[in-house]
């Protein structure tokens, strides 16, 4: 049975990203991406995400779709967030992902 769900799931995924590409819409609309923007190593916005897992001045782990987002750095805090996305601010060191 899980071996037919996955098969129909490939298909279903393969049939998005066939009109995603001809419709010229972007990936992270039709998938639920996460996407991050990072300016220098001060800032970053991260868009599409699940929700703030923890939150300190050393590191913040975030939750996307099918990712958990660890921001390393110092004085690390969240400038502002709301359902769609949120904007991280202090000295960026690493961002690291860890599929969930």
């Amino acid at each position: 049975m899980s071996r037919l769900f996955q098969n129909n799931n490939n298909m279903i995924q393969q049939a998005k990203k066939q009109a995603a590409e001809r419709l010229k819409i972007p990936r992270e609309l039709v998938f639920g991406d996460c996407v991050l923007t990072l300016r220098s190593n001060r800032e970053l916005f991260v868009e599409n995400y699940k929700g703030i897992l923890e939150c300190t001045e050393d590191f913040i782990w975030i939750s996307a779709r099918d990712l958990r987002i660890c921001i390393d750095g110092q004085s690390l805090r969240v400038d502002y967030y709301n359902n769609d996305e949120m904007k991280i601010i202090g000295i960026i060191n690493q961002i690291s992902f860890m599929e969930s």
